[in-house]
């Protein structure tokens, strides 16, 4: 897979380059600057004041961004300006770059404004990671998408058209829509599950899941968080698959004293299977998200992994182990991770979706986690010194 990558920019400047922010939070000034000075050491200097500034930074997803835009139109003496959001804005006078920003277009941005070119004659793109022509495929078995998925659907649809890199990743790997790709959790068994386990995890209690008038599932936290259930794994596969709206699935619920719960044990022990909660809520996600990922999800924003999840107690997905590998370094945007690596997007989708359902995985919220464009991953260095040793005992060149 190759990746398209941008030369280092400003070698040939002959002086640091003075620059000033606006709007931005101390986190992401920190992080912009520590990022600039690891890979172009004296090239750019942050300075506090815009007086002796070559050039002026905006961020316009702050606060103060209304502010911040408007005394920029008023100055008729302006210094070469960048805006940056995470929303595509068209400014005179001044150059736009989408977060999160790829650092060398930024710098080249800079060095070209501050050499004299015009904003007009600036072309920012990001530059796009080049994959393979992959299909990304859709599950035509799911049911339709309701009305607000498909309304958050069309506007991510949207703001992916606006955008060139996504554009064109979507376009290489045959996606024209995002409808779907989503799924309501509340519609199905798993978010009745999940609900229950919150509830019950409150109130320190048992609590009986019962479908289909005999199968059952009960979660006892205080049985060192475990699930037990006589489900057979053709029934947790329908269970799945099949929603709780209208008659197709009804789902009834107790809370189990002490005594009930050991009868339930007695009754049953011939017939009950025994699962971690976190490995059983991963199984039933899997089955129940099919590629897709829960409503809400912004396929274009960064999303975190708190830490690796336990592969072997979990139920596996294809490419697991490759993901998580990427994602557990800092937080990315799904469709970013898919540029990356090339694989089947529903692997990377059913993926974040159980880590969701379990608690490790959630968008990143925090403003900095979408601030700077992660770097691609790079072959570590001992990779290609045991290549190196390997071919050599192989006897090749």
């Amino acid at each position: 897979m190759a990746i398209t990558k941008t030369s280092p920019p400003l070698a040939d400047t002959e002086h640091t380059i003075k620059v000033t922010t606006h709007g931005m939070d101390n986190r992401s000034i920190k992080m912009l600057f520590l990022t600039i000075e690891k890979n172009y050491h004296g090239l750019i200097e942050l300075v506090k004041s815009a007086d002796i500034a070559d050039a002026d930074i905006i961020d316009l997803d702050g606060s103060k961004s209304d502010t911040l835009l408007q005394n920029f139109q008023k100055n008729s003496k302006q210094h070469p300006t960048i805006f940056i959001s995470i929303r595509h804005r068209d400014i005179k006078n001044a150059v736009f770059i989408r977060k999160p920003i790829n650092i060398p277009i930024l710098l080249k941005t800079i060095r070209e404004l501050t050499n004299g070119k015009s904003p007009e004659e600036i072309n920012c793109n990001q530059p796009v990671h080049s994959i393979a022509a992959k299909q990304i495929k859709i599950n035509t078995s799911v049911q339709k998408a309701d009305a607000h998925t498909k309304t958050t659907a069309n506007a991510l649809s949207q703001r992916a058209a606006d955008n060139s890199t996504t554009a064109r990743v979507m376009k290489r790997s045959g996606l024209s829509d995002f409808a779907g790709l989503y799924f309501n959790p509340d519609d199905y068994a798993l978010g009745a599950l999940l609900k229950a386990i919150d509830e019950t995890r409150k109130l320190s209690s048992c609590i009986k899941l019962t479908c289909w008038n005999k199968p059952f599932i009960v979660f006892n936290p205080a049985r060192n968080e475990e699930i037990l259930t006589n489900m057979s794994e053709g029934m947790l596969r329908n269970l799945g698959v099949m929603r709780t709206i209208g008659e197709e699935l009804c789902i009834e619920s107790e809370i189990l004293g002490a005594e009930e719960f050991s009868a339930l044990l007695q009754t049953h022990r011939d017939s009950l299977r025994l699962f971690p909660a976190q490995a059983f809520i991963w199984k039933l996600t899997l089955l129940t998200a099919r590629g897709r990922v829960p409503e809400g999800t912004d396929l274009m924003q960064p999303v975190y992994l708190q830490h690796w999840p336990n592969m072997t107690r979990l139920e596996p997905i294809p490419h697991g182990l490759q993901i998580a590998a990427l994602w557990a370094k800092q937080p990315r945007p799904l469709l970013s991770m898919f540029a990356i690596l090339g694989i089947p997007f529903d692997h990377i989708l059913n993926l974040y979706s159980a880590a969701n359902a379990i608690g490790l995985a959630g968008p990143a919220n925090r403003q900095v986690d979408s601030f700077i464009e992660p770097d691609s991953p790079k072959e570590h260095q001992h990779r290609g010194l045991f290549s190196s040793l390997l071919h050599k005992l192989s006897g090749k060149s």
